[in-house]
């Protein structure tokens, strides 16, 4: 799960377990492991870790003491770090798929209106797919939500590409796609 997400289930299994006294100590391969946020990573190590009495944190080889100020705004500024680099990494990726598609060449996954030649990677409108895009465009611009688009297109009997009943997501995932 994202490192991001500070609900995903294993966290919340450890927190759990630290509560029930089944840990005295974590170990993770880095910070960022913990959390790629610093104000996830403050919350874990003040509500997680040092509220339940666990003073021991070793990150690879070394051995942090939760007990120490010092050793606090460390962590934090390593967290602060790792939360910096994912956001560089995540806009590099969004300027290389932009500039990929600027020149008509998709990487990952085609959206709905649109087919790709499997040689040279060139996106093109899908004959069918893209009249309906035409629609769902014109139905918003006339003020219908999502979930009245979706349920004008299911009740025409048009599915999505999976031959699936349209929702709010599927709309949603074709007009917030470059």
């Amino acid at each position: 799960e994202s490192s991001q997400d500070i609900t995903r289930s294993e966290l919340q299994r450890l927190r759990k377990d630290i509560e029930l006294k089944k840990i005295d100590c974590v170990m993770v391969f880095a910070i960022d492991r913990l959390s790629r946020k610093s104000r996830h990573f403050l919350e874990i190590i003040e509500d997680y870790f040092v509220e339940q009495d666990m003073i021991t944190l070793y990150v690879k080889d070394t051995e942090y003491d939760l007990t120490d100020n010092n050793t606090i705004t460390m962590l934090q500024l390593q967290a602060t770090l790792s939360q910096a680099e994912y956001s560089f990494i995540v806009q590099r990726l969004n300027e290389g798929r932009k500039a990929s598609i600027k020149k008509g060449v998709l990487m990952g996954k085609v959206v709905y209106g649109y087919t790709t030649d499997k040689v040279t990677k060139q996106v093109y409108p899908h004959p069918v797919e893209s009249k309906v895009v035409r629609e769902i465009c014109d139905m918003l611009l006339e003020g219908m939500t999502y979930g009245k688009i979706c349920d004008l297109l299911n009740l025409q009997g048009i599915r999505t590409r999976n031959g699936k009943l349209w929702e709010v997501y599927n709309i949603k995932a074709i007009i917030n796609s470059p």
